[in-house]
């Protein structure tokens, strides 16, 4: 009967600490994803020209395009240049395909997709 109380005391603390460590990991993902973008602040501001163009003049330029945020998310992942000058953007390969279409919806202004956008409001960089 000792060694049973023994193995269940050992097993409930194991998948206590289980658990907060996956509590913990979840609850630190989102703004390290979100710190990812920290990049695109190098290059690119909300509303003038540094390296890149301002978020503001992506928006107009994508405004009229039905497929703009798959367009732009594949951009942001794969890079691109030759569309706002001489100097390319570069790929940015760390980032999931479900980070670069969030990246791509907040630069357009679009809401998150409905089964997103609890967990995405508050980790955007909009909330911080």
């Amino acid at each position: 009967m000792m060694a049973r109380r023994l193995s269940l005391a050992a097993g409930l603390k194991l998948g206590l600490l289980m658990l907060s460590l996956a509590s913990s990991t979840a609850q630190a993902a989102p703004a390290t994803d979100w710190r990812a973008f920290d990049a695109c602040m190098a290059c690119h501001a909300s509303d003038k020209t540094l390296v890149g163009p301002s978020f503001a003049a992506i928006r107009e330029r994508y405004a009229a395009q039905p497929d703009a945020p798959a367009q732009l998310a594949q951009r942001i992942k794969d890079g691109s240049s030759g569309r706002w000058g001489s100097v390319p953007m570069p790929a940015n390969s760390q980032l999931t395909p479900e980070l670069a279409s969030a990246a791509a919806r907040w630069i357009l202004g679009l809401k998150a997709p409905a089964a997103a956008s609890a967990s995405a409001a508050t980790s955007s960089p909009q909330a911080q």
